[in-house]
């Protein structure tokens, strides 16, 4: 279930009619009623990207490699990030089914600060303004500003 929403929203493009790209990618996965509904959260959480950071690039599924402050060696996807004319946002979507998010996002919290360190290291001519928490089931928010 995870897998899927995120691959939806990898792939659906805004602007676009995904139906038939997910018809496609999915076959007999989704029926039309399940298709509209991700297709339509998919709209609504682009035009409150748009809306919240307006962005200058998007970089969906973005791979990071680097060593964390141990020493160890850290692998992992950033789900969407979000370059604005500040700096950048990390954006990970997550589709637990909680009704504490503020819980749920502490516990995410180690991976999404590991990211964005990892992040600052690579891109050290813009700062990483900070990391977020798309629920994707729940379609809620939640963020973490960093202090620069």
């Amino acid at each position: 279930r995870g897998l899927l929403l995120h691959r939806c929203f990898e792939l659906l493009e805004p602007g676009r009619d995904g139906s038939e790209l997910l018809a496609r990618v999915f076959p007999g996965v989704l029926d039309e009623r399940q298709m509209a509904t991700v297709i339509e959260a998919q709209r609504e959480f682009q035009a409150w990207l748009e809306k919240r950071f307006v962005p200058v690039s998007l970089r969906r599924e973005m791979p990071i490699l680097g060593l964390d402050d141990r020493g160890s060696v850290v692998s992992g996807v950033i789900d969407l990030l979000v370059e604005t004319a500040e700096g950048y946002w990390v954006l990970d979507y997550k589709s637990d089914q909680v009704d504490d998010l503020d819980l749920r996002f502490a516990h995410y919290r180690p991976q999404l600060e590991c990211y964005a360190a990892l992040l600052c290291k690579a891109c050290p001519d813009k700062p990483v303004l900070g990391f977020s928490i798309y629920w994707i089931t729940k379609g809620k928010t939640s963020f973490l500003k960093l202090k620069l």
